[in-house]
């Protein structure tokens, strides 16, 4: 949902485009009449006796490819399977309720499914005529969306982003791609919308994001927020996000409206992110290795309409849709885990990750992060370790002299010469 560590798989490419696209026209769409705004129907799925071959990559010298299946879907498929994590009692800290999930918040570093999603604070409802509440359903949501707007849709093979109207989108995901005269038509997914904006879908997070959410618990200022927060996220059977690390190595909570995802997950040790980095850095692997098969340590879940998913900061992922699904959901850093975003930045250094695809005001957080804890009413959150304290004197250090209009230079050299003597 987020932009990814890698140049061609970026699950949010070019946010800040999606947004002025689905923005510019919002406010018109939602003036117009209902009857300009109707979804069309349903078609039955066209059933195909022989795989679409994906032509563009043989002209462009790739080899053929099935149009409708990743090339390393089997591979997943196969990964998943081992890997797949069952509520029985060796893994029944991988399944909890709300309130569990919130008392042992602070121990837990891996993903967890939450078994009753309706206690967890956590709602979504569609706005009609300013008070009256809709269906959530896919076609609402894309009505309230506006179906003239333009949304980003990613190309399942290349991972790379296109525009299409919303109403094209809907079409598309409720015949699929069998529908397509096009030949040159590749397999689709929507997972970079973000909505927070959108005035018509209130989405309220889970209590434990909005209490925990490092963004609104040192923004001081009158300045926007950045918009990660509330996704929206449509794909088609076989749609599929390859493995990557949500930029800055943010959390994600992540709740399935309707349909079915597969997730295989993997921790952030020093053994993956080697591998990860590495894989990253040539096209050759990322084209011939399935990442899958070079790390270790994974663990797969199997999440269907209802169940709410919490992802862990710095978990490398990739994501299956079996049949189609649409989903709500949105990332956010926390002081906790405040090392780990650290090191994830310092891993899209590495990787020369262009500025748009990451969190965006990154620097600037951290050095209200950094105001937030030297003040008087700083509560720490979990950041007493002089360790990470450390950490973000060093990489405050390093961006010192970016230009950041509510953070002059001498106030900067000031909240160092402080963070400093706390280490």
């Amino acid at each position: 949902m987020s932009p990814r560590l890698r140049d061609t798989c970026y699950s949010s490419k070019n946010q800040q485009d999606a947004n002025k696209l689905l923005s510019k026209t919002i406010e018109e769409a939602n003036n117009v009449n209902d009857n300009s705004i109707a979804v069309p129907p349903i078609k039955k799925r066209i059933l195909r006796r022989k795989p679409k071959i994906d032509y563009v990559a043989l002209n462009d010298g790739e080899g053929k490819r099935a149009l409708d299946k990743h090339p390393f879907m089997d591979k997943f498929i196969e990964t998943f399977n081992n890997t797949m994590v069952l509520n029985e009692d060796d893994n029944k800290k991988y399944f909890l309720t709300n309130k569990q999930f919130t008392d042992r918040y602070y121990e837990i570093d891996y993903p967890v499914k939450i078994l009753d999603y309706k206690n967890s604070g956590m709602s979504i409802e569609i706005i009609d005529n300013g008070s009256k509440s809709k269906q959530v359903t896919f076609d609402t949501i894309c009505e309230a969306l506006g179906l003239e707007n333009n949304i980003p849709v990613m190309d399942v093979l290349t991972q790379e982003n296109e525009t299409w109207k919303i109403k094209d989108w809907v079409n598309y995901y409720h015949d699929g791609i069998s529908s397509i005269s096009n030949r040159n038509t590749r397999l689709k997914n929507v997972i970079s919308l973000e909505i927070s904006d959108v005035p018509t879908i209130k989405v309220t997070r889970p209590k434990i994001v909005e209490n925990k959410d490092l963004v609104d618990v040192i923004w001081n200022n009158t300045d926007k927020k950045p918009k990660i927060k509330k996704y929206f996220l449509a794909g088609v059977e076989n749609s599929f996000t390859d493995y990557h690390l949500d930029f800055a190595g943010t959390n994600v909570y992540y709740h399935i409206i309707g349909g079915e995802k597969w997730f295989s997950l993997y921790p952030m040790t020093p053994e993956n992110v080697e591998k990860y980095v590495e894989w990253n850095n040539s096209s050759l692997q990322q084209n011939e290795n399935f990442l899958g098969d070079l790390l270790v340590d994974g663990k797969s879940f199997k999440l269907s309409g209802g169940d709410l998913f919490m992802i862990p900061s710095g978990y490398i992922h990739a994501v299956f849709t079996p049949k189609p699904t649409y989903v709500i959901g949105g990332n956010f850093l926390t002081l906790r885990d405040l090392d780990k975003h650290l090191a994830v930045v310092d891993i899209e250094n590495e990787l020369k990750i262009p500025r748009k695809y990451r969190f965006p005001d990154f620097n600037k957080v951290m050095w209200l992060t950094c105001e937030y804890l030297l003040s008087e009413n700083s509560v720490s959150n979990g950041v007493t370790n002089k360790e990470t304290l450390g950490k973000l004197y060093r990489y405050l250090l390093q961006v010192e002299k970016e230009t950041i209009k509510t953070f002059p230079m001498r106030k900067k050299r000031e909240l160092l010469k402080q963070l400093k003597e706390r280490i």
